[in-house]
C-alpha cells in the first residue's frame, strides 16, 4: 500500500479584521455562492419571463438563506453533537462558534423555499426549473470555504 503525502499551505481562515469585527473566507464563500445563485436565477427568470416577477427574487433568497442557516445549525446539533446540545441547548443558536451541516442546510433551504411557494402560490415545478440552475455554483463556492477551513487548523 502506498501513501501519498500532499503538502497544503496554511491559510488563515480570517480574511480581514477591523476592531472586534472579522470576516472569514468561509463567510465570503457563502456570500459569493448566494450572489452567484441570485444572478443566475435572475437571468433565467428574465429569459423565461417567469414563474415569479424579478422583484420577488430577493424575498425568495431571504427565505432560502434564513431556512438554510437555521437548518444547517440544527442539522449539526442533531447529527453531529446531540449530547453536547442536549446539555447546553442555548448553544444551538451560537452559529458563530462553528458547526454547520450541509444536509441540514439543504433541508432548511428547501423548507424556506416551500414557505415562499406557499405564501405566493407559485407552481413548484416551474420555480424549480429556474432555481436549481444556480445551486451548483453555490455549492462549489461553499466547498472552497470548507477546503480553506480544513487546512486552516
Amino acid at each position: 500500500m502506498y501513501l501519498i503525502s500532499l503538502a497544503c499551505p496554511f491559510i488563515d481562515p480570517v480574511l480581514f479584521r477591523i476592531g472586534p469585527f472579522q470576516s472569514t473566507w468561509y463567510g465570503l464563500m457563502y456570500a459569493t455562492g448566494a450572489v452567484l445563485w441570485f444572478l443566475i436565477t435572475r437571468h433565467e427568470i428574465i429569459r423565461r419571463k417567469g414563474p415569479i416577477p424579478v422583484h420577488g427574487l430577493p424575498e425568495l433568497l431571504f427565505y432560502g438563506l434564513l431556512g438554510g442557516l437555521i437548518g444547517a445549525r440544527l442539522g449539526y446539533a442533531l447529527f453531529y453533537n446531540l449530547s453536547f446540545f442536549l446539555q447546553k441547548p442555548w448553544e444551538i443558536i451560537a452559529f458563530w462558534h462553528g458547526g454547520m451541516s450541509a444536509h441540514g442546510w439543504l433541508i432548511g433551504m428547501s423548507v424556506g423555499g416551500l414557505l415562499f411557494i406557499r405564501k405566493h402560490r407559485v407552481p413548484l415545478r416551474e420555480l424549480s426549473d429556474v432555481v436549481y440552475l444556480g445551486i451548483p455554483l453555490g455549492l462549489v463556492t461553499v466547498k472552497i470555504g470548507n477546503f480553506i477551513n480544513t487546512f486552516s487548523r
